[in-house]
């Protein structure tokens, strides 16, 4: 899903403070050129749960981790993740249904 214009959102406090539901990832859309990227990146995240090797605490934060190319977590998310500037927004959630999806977007 590319949302646009997140100001109007809370989404920065939720994801800091863990309490977002649905749990997704967000990355910098603007830093995406094609969706090849984010899909290696997303096999490399489900390889390392199904390896139980994750290197950040959830499934979604390693996604932007892994799409970053960094060995450093916090820099990782401040370079591909949102910000309080950020203009386009890509979600990406695992495993998702319709209903989680609507949940999230506010129609």
């Amino acid at each position: 899903m590319w949302v646009s214009g997140i100001e109007e959102w809370d989404l920065l406090d939720s994801m800091q403070a863990g309490t977002l539901e649905p749990e997704v990832a967000f990355l910098n859309a603007s830093l995406i050129p094609d969706v090849f990227p984010v899909l290696a990146a997303a096999h490399k995240t489900l390889l390392a749960k199904s390896r139980e090797s994750l290197t950040t605490r959830t499934l979604h934060s390693e996604l932007v981790y892994n799409y970053s190319g960094s060995k450093h977590i916090t820099e990782s998310l401040k370079r591909c993740g949102i910000s309080d500037s950020s203009t386009y927004v890509l979600v990406a959630r695992f495993n998702t249904s319709l209903d989680e999806v609507r949940l999230l977007y506010h129609e």
